[in-house]
Order: C-alpha cells, then sequence, then structure tokens
C-alpha cells in the first residue's frame, strides 16, 4: 500500500514500512503545510505517518475517509480530533510516555537542562557574549544559584517523573518529593522520595517540575496562586503541556519575583509564543520549542512504534498503541 510520511522519517521506521511491502513517500516540507495542504496530499495514500506534531482537526477527517490508518510518532495527540478520526473509521496511533525508557531519559536530560539554564541565567549570558558585553553589568546581576542538595518536587511522579528525579537525585544529590492523586510506595522506596500534600509540595520545592498528564484536574492548575505560594527563589519546570499552567500568571511571577525563574519545552502551536513575549526576556527564563525528543537515539525508537501502528492497521489488526481505541467498535479489526 501506499504510505505518506508528511516530514521526514527515520531509516528504521522507513526500513519496516518498506519491509512489509509498503511504498513510503516522504514529504519533507510538511511541517509548512496548512491543514487544507495535508488533506489534499493524503487524498492518493492508504495510510499517513508523522513525527511532527501536526494538527488533525475534524476537517481533516471527514476529507479523508479514504485513509486506512494514521500514525504520529510522539507520545501526545492532543491535536488529533479523536471523536471525528473513529466517526470516520481512521485508526490513529501514537507512542505513549511508558512505551520507552529512551524517550524518559530525553524528557529528563531536558528537565536537568531546563533547571540549570534557569539557575544560572544561562540565555542572559549567552546574549552578553553576542553583544560584547563581557564585562558590562551591575555587581551581583549575573549571579545564579547552587541547585546541589535542594529540594526537587514533582508534579505527577510516573515514568517520567521517576526518570527526572533518579537525574536530579544522582547528579545533583536533591531530595524529592513529590505529589500524586495517591502515593506510589514502590516509587517512594526506589527513590528515597517523599509524598506531600499539594500545598507543602508548592512551598517548599526549590525546583518544581511539571510531569502529570493534561486532565481536568491539572489544566490550568498552576495559575496566580500556585505561584503566589512558592519560594522566591524556586524555578518552575514544565515540559508536559503547556495548558498545565497560565501562561500570564507565570510571567507575572517571574517579573515581580514570586518565584526565581522557569524552564519550559512545550510542542505545538498551543505553546507558541512570539518573540515579543516578557517570558523570553527574563534572565532567568529558559523556553524551548518542544525539543525534548529531538534526539536521534529517542526519534529511531519512536518511528519504530509509529510504524508499526502503520503495519497492524494495514495488516488489519489492532494499532499497539491507538489514540481513539472506540474506532475498533465499528472496524473488523483483530
Amino acid at each position: 500500500m501506499k504510505i505518506l510520511s508528511a516530514g521526514p522519517l527515520p531509516e528504521l521506521g522507513l526500513k519496516m514500512l518498506k519491509k512489509e511491502g509498503h511504498e513510503v513517500i516522504l514529504a519533507i516540507d510538511a511541517a509548512e503545510w496548512s491543514t487544507q495542504e495535508l488533506i489534499e496530499k493524503s487524498k492518493t495514500f492508504d495510510a499517513v505517518i508523522t513525527m511532527l506534531n501536526l494538527p488533525f482537526p475534524k476537517s481533516f477527517f471527514e476529507a479523508s475517509r479514504h485513509l486506512k490508518a494514521v500514525s504520529i510518532g510522539l507520545p501526545y495527540h492532543y491535536t488529533v480530533a479523536q471523536k471525528w478520526a473513529s466517526k470516520n473509521n481512521i485508526p490513529v496511533g501514537y507512542v505513549p510516555n511508558n512505551a520507552l525508557n529512551i524517550c524518559n531519559e530525553a524528557v529528563a536530560e531536558t528537565t536537568l537542562m531546563l533547571a540549570l539554564s534557569a539557575s544560572r541565567k544561562l540565555l542572559m549570558h549567552h546574549d552578553r557574549i553576542l553583544t560584547n558585553q563581557w564585562l558590562n553589568g551591575l555587581p551581583g546581576a549575573f549571579d545564579g544559584q547552587t541547585l546541589m542538595h535542594k529540594t526537587l518536587g514533582i508534579y505527577g511522579l510516573g515514568k517520567i517523573g521517576a526518570t527526572v528525579a533518579g537525574l536530579f537525585k544522582r547528579s545533583l544529590q536533591m531530595q524529592v518529593i513529590y505529589h500524586n492523586r495517591s502515593p506510589n510506595r514502590a516509587l517512594e522506596k526506589q527513590l528515597d522520595a517523599h509524598y506531600v500534600p499539594l500545598d507543602i509540595l508548592l512551598k517548599t520545592s526549590d525546583v518544581l517540575s511539571v510531569h502529570a498528564p493534561l486532565n481536568l484536574d491539572s489544566t490550568g492548575f498552576f495559575n496566580q496562586h500556585a505561584f503566589y505560594a512558592m519560594k522566591p527563589t524556586a524555578i518552575f519546570i514544565n515540559t508536559s503541556h503547556p495548558k498545565i499552567h497560565d501562561q500570564l500568571a507565570l510571567t507575572r511571577a517571574v517579573y515581580e519575583g514570586w518565584i526565581w525563574g522557569a524552564g519550559l519545552d512545550l510542542a505545538g502551536t498551543v505553546a507558541a509564543i512570539s518573540g515579543h513575549h516578557p517570558l523570553l526576556h527574563h534572565p532567568n527564563v529558559c523556553v524551548l520549542p518542544g525539543i525534548a525528543l529531538a534526539t536521534h537515539e529517542a526519534k529511531t525508537l519512536l518511528s519504530k512504534q509509529a510504524a508499526l501502528n502503520i503495519i497492524h492497521a494495514l495488516r488489519q489488526e489492532r494499532m499497539p498503541h491507538p489514540v481513539n481505541p472506540s474506532v475498533y467498535r465499528y472496524l473488523k479489526h483483530s
């Protein structure tokens, strides 16, 4: 069958699809396509695979009923209109966070990088070098803070949160506290971590890192009240989802000194902020465009899982990781 790769596809995923006898056409410029262009380009294909965070709205699925599968090689799928994919009998696959340890490790490395960048004003110092201001500035204005032996707070201690906690504990000898809906005693023992109520998490954390999924409890949780309750020396990190924190409240928090700084790695148009946004110009803030999984190793294994979803769907089998499992009520897949 004929598969459109909307964007580059790592060699492993490409080889797997070709080994099944499928024809794969690479569209390297897909990141620049509008939804209508994606619809038009997909018309002559049986399936679409992508490693990009492309939007798949209602209009795409309504106009693409001929497709047998869509597969996204990423651990998030909030750009997919799941209801309309199912209504049009199109299974959509993704790669859940718990499927690949290497993805957890990549997110943990990015979290550590963001915390250190914010604590030591890394981007500000880089900008100084670019403008030849090696020695200029007020005494103390360039000083950061150390994170060694301080307290890491985790909001959402799942597999990613546990990997983050382990990395911070090994590298910076930080104490670990966390908050979940319910305590995770196994991870507590493994990490020497301590479950605390939310108010204690906010008041006590020197670095507070978000690793909870987006749900009714987490949406907008980090608002003005949450930031105001944190330490003035605290660093807020979000590599999970942009809707978990209030951007305006975070901007106010760093500029008014409620917290020290922030590190964000957030993908997709919902997270995009313009180059003039005040957050991007605060010396204690580091914002990245969703690069946590942008490593050769992670992308290779993500492509493998994305290809497996397509392979199973085109064999008329259930995808290993469907975004919309309800579609199988209507499809006669095994």
